[in-house]
C-alpha cells in the first residue's frame, strides 16, 4: 500500500504554487511534458545546463514536429546532452540541436549510439522522400546528423562520469523498455535529480526489466505513459498473440504485424519462433521487413545490454531473429509482391502505427481479405492509421487511405498488451522506492497524468504536471551545505588496492551488488579518480577476486562469502574447471597471448554456464578466415567453444570504406549501411571519367576487407565554375567537403568528417583523428579557407575509436597486449596494459610512431 500524500495547493499544473520563492534549480520542458513525443527537458543549476533527449512529434497530423527548441537559445547553451534512448520521440530533434550547440558533447549507451546510426539515417530517407512527394522541408541535412553521431560520447552502465566541469554528475541506469534505455541519475551542486526516461519493470524477450538504484533523489521526471492503466499479463497476451497469428495462417491468411522498429519488433519475432519451437504454434514462414532487419543486427551485437537467456541464446546460436531453416525471412523491398502472393504466413514490418514503411503497403493489400488480419501490438497516436483501423474494427466496418488509396477494412483486426511502459501501479512503486521530495509527471496526456497522481497524493512529496513550455522553479536541496564540500575517506586510508580486504569489508553488507566505480569509492572515497576505477575493474576480472558479476545485471558485483571463496578455488584446481575447462580469467589470458595483437580485436566475453568464449571483431568472416588455425588452438588449450559475433563493428565499417578508396576518390556522403543484408551503399566523386574496371577493383578490395558488399555510385567529372561556388559567394557544400577531402588526403593525412555547423554563421567543422594532430595542419586550413570562401574549423574532439585501432596496429604483436588500450583524453595519453614490457630502445620508435600517427603520448602501466 502507498503511504504517499500530497499538499493539496501543490497538485497543480507548471509552476506549483506551492514552490518556493527561493528556488534557484530549474527543469523547463520545451517539449514531451502533457504529450508523447517531442520529449526535451532543460536542467539548470548555478547557470549551468543539461539537454536530456530532443526528440520530434510522430504524429503525421502535427504541423509543428519539434520541441520549442527557441527557449534553448534564450536559456543560454547547454554543456552537455544526455540521451535517454532511441526512440525518435526522444532523439528526432538531436541534429538541430547539435547544429545550434556543436561544443556540448552527446552522451549515452553504446548501443542507443548504434540504433540512432540506423534511426537518424532512416529519417533523413523519409524526409527525403517528404519532399520529392510533397514538398515538405527536411527538419535537417545529412551533415547534421553525420556531426552529431561523430559528436556522440558513450558511457557503461552505472558509471558516475564528470559534467559541467566536473560541478555535476550524470549515471545511467538501465530502465528495460528497449536495448540501451537508461534512467539518468543527476547530482548538481542544488539536488540530485532522477529522470526515469521510459521503462518497463517487466522483463521482456529481449530486455530485462528496470533497475532502480539506492540513490535517494531529492526530484523525479517520471513518464506517465500508461498513467491510468493496468496491463495485462503480459505472458498470456504473448500466448494469445501466437495463437491468434497461427489461427490466420491454418485458415489460409497472412497475418501482418505492424510493429516498431525498435523493441516491439523484436519482441514479436521472438514470441513466434519460440512458440513455434516449442511446439506451441506449427511452423510457418515469418518474414521481416523495413527498418526492423537493421535494428535486429543491432540487438544482435550487444548481448551484454540483453536479458540473460536471450543473451546466453547469442551466445551459443548467434543472431536470434535470423538463423538458416528455423529463423525469421529478411525481405527485400523487390520481394514484397512475392511475400504476398506467397503461401500464409506473417508479416512483421515496421512502422507499428501505420504512418509509413513497408508496414503500410502490407496493410493495403491485406485488409480487404477477410481471412487476414492486422494484429496491433503497440502504442497508437489519435490521428494515427494504426487507430483508425482498431476504430473501424469496433464499429464493425468501414475504409481508409492506404498507401494512396481508400481501403475497405474486412480482415480480423486484434490488439495485443505487449506495452514496453510501466503501468499505473508499477510507476508509483518506482516513484514510492525513490521517495523524492517532488515529482513532475510527463510523457503523457491528461488523464493518464492526473490518475498517477491521484495514486501518488501523499504529504511526503510535492506532485507536479508541468505543460509543455512550463519552466518549474525546484529550489536548493543543498542550500544548508552550500561552499562546503564533504569528502567521504575510504577503507584503503591511502594503503594500495586490496581486493581481499575490501571484500571483507563488504561481507557484512550481505549480497548488495556494486558497481565497479561503488567498489572504487568504498576504497579510495569519494574522490576515486578514473584510474582507481580501472585498477579495481582490473582486478575484479582476475581469478580469485573475491567478486561476482551479477548473472542478470554483468556490471554489478557482490562480495562472495568465505565459503563460495573456497568452493570456487576447490573449482578451479590447478586453474582448470571440473569438466576439464581452463578457469575463466585464464582462458581470456590464451584469446589475449593469441589474439590480443588484432587491432580488429574490440571486445571478448565469456559465458561460463555454456563453455563459450564470444569474440567480437569489426569484421567477423575475414576473422573466421584469418585466424582458422588460431581459433583451433585456442579451443584446443583453454577446453572452451570459441564463437565469433557474428555482427560487424558499424563504426568501423565506414572507415574501411575510406581505406579502400584509390588516391584521388573521395566519399561525396557518409554511406549507408544494410547490416542485416552485409552491403554498403556509398556515393563517391572520382575527379575524372568513370572507370567500371577500378570500381570493381574497389568493390572487391571492399568485400575482401570486410565481408560486405560495397555498392559504389561515382560522380564523375569536375564540377565546372558556374557550379562550384554558390549566390553567397561560398564553394558549393558538397563540393567544398570533397575539395577538404582531397587535399588532405594527398598531404597523407586522413579526414574522418566533414559537417556543417553553426559558428557565427555557418562553419565547416573538419574532423581528423585529434586535434593534436589537426594542430599541425592550421596553416592548410588557412588556405582552404581562401579557397573555398568558407569559414573551416577543426573538431575539438579526438576520435577515440580510430586512435585505439591504430595503436593497435602499430604494437607489436610479441608485446602481447592485454586488454582494449585505455584512452586518456585530458592527458593526451594512450595506455598499455602488456604481458611484457619493452626495453626503452624498443619502445622508443613505437612512441614516436603513435604520436605521429595520433597525437597521442604512449604510457605502459
Amino acid at each position: 500500500m502507498l503511504m504517499l500524500r500530497r499538499r493539496q495547493e501543490s497538485a497543480s499544473e507548471g509552476n506549483s504554487p506551492g514552490i518556493r520563492e527561493s528556488a534557484s534549480m530549474k527543469l523547463q520542458f520545451l517539449g514531451g511534458a502533457s504529450e508523447v513525443g517531442a520529449s526535451c527537458a532543460v536542467v539548470e543549476s548555478k547557470a549551468r545546463r543539461a539537454v536530456i533527449d530532443a526528440g520530434i512529434r510522430m504524429s503525421s497530423g502535427d504541423a509543428d514536429r519539434l520541441p520549442d527548441l527557441a527557449r534553448l537559445q534564450e536559456a543560454g547553451p547547454p554543456e552537455a546532452v544526455l540521451v535517454t534512448h532511441a526512440h525518435t520521440d526522444h532523439i528526432g530533434a538531436l541534429p538541430l540541436v547539435h547544429l545550434a550547440f556543436p561544443e556540448a558533447p552527446v552522451i549515452t549507451t553504446e548501443p542507443t549510439l548504434d540504433l540512432m546510426r540506423v534511426l537518424l539515417q532512416d529519417s533523413l530517407k523519409i524526409m527525403n522522400s517528404r519532399w520529392q512527394q510533397e514538398q515538405e522541408i527536411p527538419l535537417y541535412p545529412r551533415e547534421a546528423v553525420e556531426g552529431l553521431l561523430a559528436r556522440v560520447q558513450t558511457v557503461p552502465p552505472a558509471e558516475k562520469i564528470p559534467l559541467c566541469s566536473g560541478e555535476w554528475t550524470a549515471v545511467f541506469h538501465p530502465t528495460g523498455h528497449v536495448l540501451g534505455a537508461c534512467s539518468i541519475l543527476l547530482d548538481t551542486p542544488e539536488g540530485r535529480l532522477f529522470f526515469t526516461g521510459d521503462y518497463s519493470l517487466d522483463r521482456q524477450q529481449t530486455v530485462e526489466g528496470m533497475y532502480v538504484p539506492r540513490c535517494h533523489p531529492h526530484v523525479v521526471v517520471t513518464e506517465a505513459t500508461y498513467g491510468n492503466r493496468l496491463h495485462a499479463n503480459r505472458r498470456a497476451e504473448e500466448e494469445r498473440l501466437a495463437r491468434t497469428v497461427a489461427e490466420v495462417v491454418e485458415g489460409g491468411g497472412k497475418a501482418l504485424i505492424p510493429a516498431f522498429a525498435l523493441g516491439r519488433a523484436q519482441e514479436v519475432i521472438l514470441i513466434l519462433l519460440e512458440a513455434q519451437r516449442s511446439g506451441a504454434i506449427p511452423r510457418f514462414p515469418i518474414h521481416v521487413d523495413g527498418m526492423v532487419k537493421n535494428v535486429c543486427a543491432i540487438y544482435s551485437a550487444h548481448g551484454d545490454f540483453l536479458a540473460r537467456p536471450l543473451r546466453r541464446k547469442i551466445a551459443r546460436e548467434g543472431n536470434p531473429f535470423f538463423q538458416d531453416g528455423s529463423g525469421a525471412i529478411p525481405v527485400l523491398a523487390p520481394q514484397r509482391q512475392q511475400v504476398l502472393d506467397g503461401p500464409p504466413c506473417a508479416i512483421v514490418s515496421s512502422s507499428g502505427m501505420l504512418t509509413g514503411g513497408p508496414s503500410v503497403f502490407y496493410a493495403a493489400a491485406l485488409a480487404a481479405g477477410e481471412r487476414n488480419a492486422i494484429l496491433i501490438t503497440g502504442y497508437q497516436d489519435e490521428e494515427s492509421p494504426g487507430r483508425q483501423v482498431q476504430e473501424l474494427a469496433r464499429k464493425g466496418s468501414g475504409s481508409l487511405r492506404l498507401n494512396g488509396r481508400e481501403v475497405a477494412v474486412q480482415c480480423r483486426v486484434g490488439t495485443y498488451g505487449l506495452s514496453a511502459h510501466a503501468d499505473q501501479m508499477q510507476m508509483a512503486g518506482v516513484v514510492e522506492r525513490l521517495n523524492p521530495q517532488e515529482v513532475l509527471l510527463v510523457h503523457g496526456d491528461e488523464p493518464a497524468r492526473r490518475a498517477l497522481a491521484g495514486v501518488l497524493a501523499g504529504e511526503r512529496m510535492r506532485i507536479h504536471l508541468p505543460q509543455n513550455g512550463d519552466a518549474v522553479d525546484l529550489g536548493n536541496y543543498r542550500a544548508a551545505w552550500r561552499g562546503v564540500t564533504v569528502r567521504r575517506p575510504g577503507l584503503g586510508r591511502g594503503s594500495p588496492f586490496d581486493v581481499a580486504a575490501l571484500r571483507g569489508a563488504l561481507l557484512s553488507r550481505g549480497k548488495a551488488t556494486y558497481t565497479v566505480r561503488d567498489l572504487a569509492e568504498a576504497w579510495y572515497g569519494s574522490e576515486a579518480s578514473p584510474d582507481n576505477v580501472e585498477e579495481v575493474r582490473q582486478a575484479l576480472c582476475r581469478p580469485g577476486s573475491g567478486f561476482l558479476a551479477d548473472r542478470r545485471r554483468p556490471y554489478l558485483y557482490r562480495a562472495l562469502t568465505d565459503g563460495e571463496v573456497q568452493e570456487a578455488e576447490e573449482a578451479a584446481g590447478g586453474r582448470r574447471r571440473p569438466d576439464g575447462k581452463l578457469e575463466m580469467n585464464e582462458a581470456l589470458a590464451v584469446v589475449d597471448e593469441l589474439l590480443g595483437s588484432d587491432p580488429e580485436l574490440y571486445k571478448k566475453g565469456a559465458y561460463a554456464e555454456e563453455g563459450e568464449l564470444l569474440l567480437s571483431f569489426h569484421f567477423p568472416e575475414p576473422a573466421r578466415e584469418r585466424h582458422a588455425a588460431l581459433f583451433e588452438e585456442l579451443a584446443h588449450r583453454t577446453g572452451w567453444t570459441v564463437r565469433l559475433n557474428s555482427q560487424a563493428h558499424l563504426g568501423a565499417i565506414g572507415a574501411a570504406v575510406e581505406e579502400v578508396l584509390p588516391e584521388g576518390w573521395c566519399l561525396a556522403k557518409q554511406p549507408s549501411i544494410y547490416a542485416q543484408e552485409q552491403r554498403v551503399r556509398a556515393r563517391v566523386r572520382i575527379g575524372g571519367p568513370a572507370d567500371p574496371a577500378r570500381r570493381q577493383q574497389v568493390e572487391t578490395a571492399f568485400l575482401q576487407r570486410t565481408g560486405f558488399r560495397l555498392n559504389l555510385e561515382e560522380e564523375s567529372g569536375t564540377p565546372t565554375a558556374a557550379s562550384i561556388f554558390t549566390s553567397s559567394g561560398r564553394m558549393e557544400q558538397n563540393v567544398a567537403f570533397t575539395r577538404i577531402r582531397e587535399v588532405f588526403q594527398k598531404q597523407g593525412v586522413e579526414v574522418t568528417r566533414t559537417s556543417l555547423v553553426q559558428e557565427a554563421g555557418p562553419c565547416i567543422e573538419i574532423a581528423l583523428i585529434s586535434p593534436q594532430v589537426a594542430a599541425r595542419h592550421v596553416d592548410l586550413l588557412k588556405a582552404l579557407e581562401e579557397e573555398t570562401r568558407w569559414n573551416l574549423r577543426f573538431a575539438r574532439e579526438p576520435n577515440q575509436h580510430l586512435i585505439k585501432q591504430r595503436v593497435r596496429e602499430i604494437l607489436p604483436r610479441e608485446w602481447g597486449l592485454k586488454k582494449e588500450p585505455g584512452f586518456l583524453k585530458a592527458e593526451g595519453k594512450v595506455r598499455l596494459k602488456l604481458s611484457a614490457e619493452p626495453s626503452p630502445e624498443d619502445l622508443a620508435p613505437i612512441r614516436a610512431r603513435v604520436l605521429e600517427a595520433t597525437g597521442m603520448e604512449l604510457e605502459i602501466g
